[in-house]
């Protein structure tokens, strides 16, 4: 099951993070792993910091990752993609 996704601001660049029936995984662009959070509060911190710590992009790319989260549709209560979550939210 999908649980959050990071993007950089074109999209180009990407990380999403999975719970498995082994514990939570995440898989990006050429790269994959599992983390050693036992709950998915602290996975989602655990992955966090990488993604702001630049693992996921180029060292070209200045401008962090954007956390994203499914967008559940008010009227038919599915999801139709993403939208932008601030850090303050």
């Amino acid at each position: 099951m999908q649980i959050a996704k990071w993007a950089s601001r074109s999209g180009k660049h990407s990380v999403t993070l999975f719970k498995t029936e082994h514990g939570f995984k995440y898989s990006g662009n050429a790269c994959g792993g599992y983390l050693e959070a036992e709950t998915r509060l602290q996975a989602v911190k655990e992955l966090q910091i990488k993604v702001d710590s630049g693992f996921f992009q180029p060292d070209a790319n200045v401008l962090p990752m954007e956390r994203l989260d499914s967008h559940l549709c008010s009227i038919c209560r599915r999801t139709h993609g993403y939208e932008v979550v601030h850090a303050c939210e």
